[in-house]
């Protein structure tokens, strides 16, 4: 790979700069690790629910779940099997003064796996799942393969917003989208279905990051937001 691939690619030099407000902003927040169970728990259930979905609906559902009480710490340690179903009512809510759905697209299955977190983490909570010291891929592969319905990108969008790594990607569809569109990735698609497969698109990604100079963390945010802009602009 070489700078030479990408000098009048216009999206690259648009990462390019977002990039680097995002490690300046980075850089002057001093922004601490989540630790708090509560927080934590807050974040991955965030990432699950952001699955498949549309941002703001998935937004609209944790607002939902949260003000319903449903996310506290003496509801996900008491013992309630009324959880689940209570989580998929909230998650099917519909306004009637609102003329469209406002459900969650997957009311059941995201009930079905909050509830099998939530016993999982009775016994062992979230905090005590991420020691410090650990390599970062082994404790995204250990939520990958103990936090039902959390996957690779999910798993690696939890451990990015609670500020625990940036060396790791979240490769959603506006990040291969980009590398396809710089000959990186091929035009028919990659099979991200198993750990094993994301890691080895991840690399591709992280050479691209290397080559700018920055974390692949930062790199896919600013990716995000780029591709975001082009197919509202239709670039």
């Amino acid at each position: 790979m070489t700078e030479l691939i990408f000098h009048n690619h216009s999206l690259h030099g648009t990462v390019k700069v977002i990039c680097d407000l995002i490690t300046e902003r980075i850089a002057t927040s001093r922004r601490s690790i989540v630790r708090r169970d509560v927080d934590l728990r807050y974040e991955l259930v965030a990432c699950l629910l952001g699955s498949q979905v549309r941002a703001e609906s998935a937004d609209a559902a944790l607002d939902r779940l949260c003000k319903a009480g449903l996310l506290t710490n003496k509801r996900w340690q008491e013992k309630d099997d009324a959880f689940e179903e209570e989580v998929c009512t909230v998650l099917a809510d519909q306004h009637a003064s609102v003329g469209q759905r406002s459900s969650y697209r997957f009311p059941q299955m995201r009930a079905r796996q909050l509830a099998q977190m939530r016993k999982i983490l009775q016994f062992e909570s979230l905090s005590e799942r991420l020691p410090s010291g650990r390599p970062i891929k082994d404790v995204r592969a250990n939520l990958v393969r103990d936090m039902p319905g959390i996957g690779p990108k999910q798993a690696s969008m939890f451990l990015r917003n609670i500020g625990l790594s940036y060396d790791i990607a979240i490769l959603d569809v506006h990040v291969l989208a980009f590398l396809q569109r710089l000959g990186l990735l091929p035009n028919d698609g990659v099979e991200l279905s198993t750990l094993k497969r994301y890691e080895q698109t991840e690399i591709i990604a992280s050479r691209y990051a290397a080559e700018c100079g920055h974390p692949v963390g930062f790199i896919d945010w600013a990716i995000w937001i780029t591709m975001r802009a082009a197919k509202e602009l239709r670039v």
